[in-house]
């Protein structure tokens, strides 16, 4: 389960960046709860065996979470 996490992380996180692309904004709607998914699943995997991918993928939809969050409110998506 660690190794899902680190990967959905990753995808989160590549998502995020597409969304900063002007115009494409809108993807940061789909990023947030694609990242908050993928922060459940981060936390429920930390006491598995998979432990390292575990904390990858929690701070990549973290990351991904804060950062589509800001630029949500930067652009006015977020009123």
């Amino acid at each position: 389960m660690g190794l899902i996490s680190a990967i959905w992380g990753i995808v989160a996180l590549i998502a995020m960046c597409v969304a900063f692309i002007p115009l494409l904004g809108i993807l940061n709607w789909f990023v947030i709860p694609f990242s908050a998914i993928g922060v459940v699943l981060g936390f429920l995997s930390l006491n598995g065996p998979g432990r390292a991918g575990a904390k990858t993928g929690l701070v990549c939809s973290v990351v991904a979470l804060i950062l589509s969050f800001v630029r949500l409110s930067i652009g006015g998506g977020i009123i």
